[in-house]
């Protein structure tokens, strides 16, 4: 038996509409698209399909291309050992010349306009001119010249730190630790970022957008910030506000960490698996009998 596991999609709608100009973003359309529905033709032809988040179950469900019983929801969990509040790494802080008074702020991801990097850059250049000193901690990939000439432009590149791609789980957790703030500006839908649950489970004060299925672990002003998708403004007002209240920040990351220990463990998320494996197995065997 074949068991797929959906992370996250791509608005079919929202690729589409690239296709009205030519440009590049035609082009980038296009390879959307494709993979968009040779994913989907995989889901179909899978004996079971896992849904990583509340959000896109739901989405499948609604679509009633799938039996309930070939649906299941299995939400990503993290190892809260690795992922855990330690004292910050100071190589990193030596690394990058952060000041002892500058905050840092953290994203860490595929860096590029669809994650929001753009609408970050809008939204930390209000944060620096309104006089508050940090510096932005780029981790991931970034391979589209115009996000570093965008910051350029905006006049941030001072404060921008490209710090390139991270090979390991040990080196994220050193990053995590290291920061006063991790963002996620997504603007584009998201499943379940393992990235969110691992900086939470740091104990850090996280904003993020309010899309996919990023609500159904941040709850706004409970263990985290939640920010309309695409609102510079918006996302500006969160990273000041947790600059300016530092105890809030804590709390939140407090209670970020209780809320993935208790329902985003790597444990609980295995044994979910093994479940939903016997389950397909079982269908599929008795499908063979008859």
């Amino acid at each position: 038996p074949i068991l797929s596991v959906l992370h996250g999609v791509i608005p079919i709608k929202q690729t589409l509409n690239k296709f009205k100009t030519i440009s590049p973003k035609v082009i980038f359309a296009f390879r959307e698209l494709c993979q968009t529905l040779k994913g989907y033709s995989f889901l179909t032809r899978s004996d079971g399909v896992v849904a990583v988040s509340s959000e896109l179950y739901e989405r499948l469900k609604a679509g009633k291309r799938f039996s309930d019983c070939k649906v299941h929801l299995i939400s990503n969990g993290i190892d809260t050992d690795k992922f855990a509040p330690k004292q910050t790494d100071k190589a990193i802080i030596r690394k990058y010349g952060i000041g002892e008074n500058e905050k840092v702020i953290l994203y860490l991801g595929v860096v590029n306009r669809g994650k929001g990097i753009l609408v970050l850059f809008d939204a930390f250049r209000k944060v620096i001119e309104r006089g508050y000193k940090a510096k932005l901690l780029l981790v991931g990939e970034c391979t589209r010249q115009l996000i570093r000439d965008y910051a350029e432009k905006s006049g941030i590149n001072n404060n921008v730190i490209f710090c390139g791609t991270v090979i390991n789980d040990i080196e994220k957790a050193k990053y995590y630790n290291a920061c006063d703030l991790f963002i996620m500006p997504s603007c584009l839908f998201e499943g379940l970022p393992l990235v969110l649950l691992e900086s939470m489970a740091c104990g850090k004060p996280v904003i993020a957008s309010n899309i996919g299925g990023i609500p159904s672990v941040v709850e706004h002003s409970k263990n985290g910030i939640l920010v309309p998708p695409g609102n510079a403004d918006a996302l500006a007002d969160g990273i000041c506000n947790l600059l300016e209240q530092p105890e809030n920040a804590n709390a939140l990351g407090i209670k970020a960490r209780e809320k993935i220990i208790v329902e985003f463990n790597l444990e609980s998320m295995i044994n979910r698996y093994i479940e939903v494996f016997h389950k397909v197995a079982d269908i599929n065997n008795n499908l063979k009998a008859i």
